[in-house]
């Protein structure tokens, strides 16, 4: 597999993690506020997804790093 395909590949892996963290904290939320769970288990829900698109984001920085 050529250099560029891996690298798009690592590059669409790291949008779609950040998308899937991003939308999974945003049903978490909603369903906590329905629920009226504690606002400390929402933020540390939220704060996951915050590490979650952290990581993505460094794939998406190593992947642009390949020649």
């Amino acid at each position: 597999m050529a250099l560029w395909a891996m690298k798009r590949l690592a590059m669409e892996a790291a949008l779609r993690l950040g998308w899937w963290a991003w939308r999974s904290a945003m049903v978490a939320t909603w369903a906590l506020a329905e629920k009226d769970w504690s606002a400390e288990l929402a933020e540390a829900c939220l704060a996951m997804v915050a590490v979650w698109r952290l990581a993505g984001l460094a794939l998406q920085v190593e992947a642009a790093m390949w020649p």
